[in-house]
Order: C-alpha cells, then structure tokens, then sequence
C-alpha cells in the first residue's frame, strides 16, 4: 500500500516537472523589433510608421485608440476613407477607418498626423526604454532583458486604459498611466486627502521605489501615473497577458546590438510550429504585398489551433500522419492560435480547427472545422 501510495507521488512530481518545463521551454520570442522614437518640445514620444506607404509621425498614448488629426490630411479625405498602418512586422492595420479628431495644440508645430493608441498595441508587449528613446515590440514574450520578478499583474484588462497597481507611502492604488501628461504622479483632492500628504511621497512599483515624488493636484477628474514615470525605469506592458513590468534604470542595461536573425531549421516531413515572423518572411508578406504573393514553389497546409480545442487534437495525429505521407511534395505548420493572435487576426482566422491551404499557384483557401476524412481529399487536390 505504502509503495503504490508513493509511486502515485512519484508520478505526479513527474508530470507537474514536465509541465514546468514544457513552460519555460518557450522563452523564444517570434517577433521582437526595436525602433529609436523622438521626443517632442512638450516630451511627448512620438514614433514614425508607414500610412499608406507613406513615412508619417504618431504620437504614442496607452490611454487613447489610434486617431488621425484633421488638420494633417488632405482636404479630399474624409472619415469614411480606410488607411493602412505599419511598423515593421510588429504593428498592422489593413485600410482601416480610424476616426479623425482635432489637433491638440502642443503638437501644432510638429509633424504629427495621429495618435497611435491602445488599439494597434493589444497583439504585442510594448517596452518603452526613456535612457535610449527607444521602443520594443515584442511577442509572445517581453524582451530578454526585463525581468520577469519586475512583473506586476493588472487588476483589470487594459481595454481602455492601463491601470498600474502602486504602492503611495504605503497605500495601495491602481492609477492609470498617461503619456499625455508629465507630471510622474497627479491626485485628486480625495485621494490626496487619503495619502495624507501635500508635499512629496513614495512611490513603490514591482521592486522599485521612487523617493520624494512630487505630488500635483490641479483639480484632476482622476488620479493617475505621469510621463516622467518613465525616467526612473523601463516600462513594459503586455497587453495580451494584463501585466506590466517595470525595471530600475540601476538593474543591468538593456542591450540592443543588432544580432544576425537564425534561419529557421524546418524538417521535411513533419509538421513545423511557426509565428509571424516566419510567415511574414517565408510564406506571404502581407505588410508589404495586400495582394497575396507566395514566397515558395511548394503548396503549403497550415493547421491553426490551440491547447483547449478538443477538435484540433483530434486533428493532430492525421496531419502528422499526411506531412510523413506527402514528404517533398506538400510542406506542413501549424500556428498556436493563442500566442499567435496578431497573426490569426490579420488572415481572418475565427474559428478552430482552420487549416489555411496554399497551393503553388492560386490563392489559399480556409478549411474550418474540417472533418478528418474531407481532409485528405482537399489536399491531394494541391498536387493536381
């Protein structure tokens, strides 16, 4: 009885280590690109991208959706007309209708068109780096150089606003974080009355505290974090995780030497698990070519899916069973579709199981929900 009790244990501990490491086995980010950003006369962050294959300014907020000033555009364009937005690999809209709003007068003299908001960013973690103006955008994983015992979970989804959990003097709060003001922390008359202070205080965010803050009131509607948050550390905040990381300027410094990126080593006959950026740079380019354009000669079966679908497990084996069958001729991947999201996204996936179909020639074709024996049918049809 002793010795079952203690291989019951045994082969818990095991299943719990394997599970562990199956974890923190997936530490490799698909994307992670760095952009310089420019700081404006009023020290707002302002980045450039690509609307409609064009260079053009935004102004960056985390409290705010994506918006283009009226004053900027071209007297024939209207709300109604769609715009196409991209950052390298990291950000992208498709002729999108953003809406159109007034010009705030601190940026009258610059050459910002918009704002680039909480809407293009929900798919990435953003790193905000103040010591190097720089930016990250990063997933499924915040960049290497952040700690994750820097990291604080978000009392509520970031859908409008990042709401920062802190501690004021020992007081806890979760104040949102506005970019739009410089002020490190502003209160408003109730909860300076709470924190019980009028002159300075401490502020304590994830392992850092930040002495004799200055305390602004100025009557605001809300309480809430400052730009000059950002001179004290590295903000990171990952939109599809609900969770911020903020990491003392004193912990190692980031590093951002520009390293060769691996090629991929993908094995006939099997099928290979990609992201993004192996799509964007192997499969179809779709920031650059809106038509589809593919880059190979060999048709291809793409299999998105996730750990909860029960029908994609059922898939799973079969596939396995076809890129072994159909080795040379057809090549095989599959897409999680969970930390994949931006990807599923911009090719319209909405259901799962989906496999996305790419003959040699022609434009690919979706198969939602397939049942196990239509598939193979379909795909000897990309040997026709």
């Amino acid at each position: 009885m002793i010795m079952r009790v203690f291989k019951f244990i045994l082969f818990l501990l095991v299943g719990l280590l394997s599970t562990h490491s199956s974890v923190f086995a997936q530490s490799a980010n698909s994307l992670q690109e760095t952009y310089e950003y420019q700081q404006l006369g009023d020290g707002s962050i302002a980045v450039t991208l690509q609307m409609d294959g064009r260079d053009a300014l935004f102004v960056l907020s985390v409290s705010k959706e994506t918006a283009l000033f009226n004053e900027t555009l071209p007297k024939e364009a209207t709300p109604a007309l769609p715009h196409t937005l991209v950052l390298g690999q990291s950000l992208y809209a498709h002729e999108r209708i953003f809406p159109y709003t007034t010009r705030p007068l601190a940026f009258r003299t610059s050459k910002v068109v918009g704002i680039l908001g909480l809407d293009m960013l929900r798919n990435v973690i953003l790193t905000i780096d103040s010591k190097q103006h720089k930016l990250t955008f990063s997933s499924p994983y915040r960049p290497g150089f952040i700690k994750l015992s820097n990291r604080i979970r978000l009392l509520t989804e970031p859908e409008k606003e990042v709401k920062i959990p802190v501690s004021i003097d020992g007081k806890d709060y979760a104040l949102p974080i506005s970019l739009d003001f410089s002020s490190l922390l502003c209160l408003t008359p109730d909860d300076l009355q709470r924190v019980g202070k009028r002159d300075s205080c401490t502020i304590r965010i994830a392992n850092t505290s930040i002495q004799t803050v200055s305390v602004r009131t100025n009557q605001p509607a809300h309480s809430y974090l400052g730009r000059d948050l950002l001179r004290h550390g590295l903000l990171s905040i990952d939109f599809t995780k609900s969770a911020v990381y903020f990491q003392s300027f004193d912990s190692s410094a980031p590093s951002y030497d520009a390293s060769v990126e691996k090629q991929p080593i993908m094995t006939d006959g099997k099928v290979e698990e990609i992201g993004r950026t192996y799509f964007l740079n192997h499969i179809w380019d779709y920031t650059t070519h809106h038509q589809f354009a593919y880059k190979d000669s060999v048709p291809a079966v793409i299999d998105f899916w996730a750990t909860w679908c029960v029908p994609c497990k059922r898939l799973s084996p079969l596939l396995s069973r076809l890129a072994e069958k159909y080795k040379g001729k057809i090549r095989f991947f599959k897409v999680n579709y969970v930390t994949e999201q931006q990807l599923s996204k911009d090719l319209g996936i909405e259901a799962l199981p989906t496999l996305y179909i790419i003959p040699a020639k022609g434009l690919p074709q979706q198969m939602v929900g397939p049942k196990l024996e239509d598939v193979e049918p379909m795909i000897q049809k990309l040997l026709r």
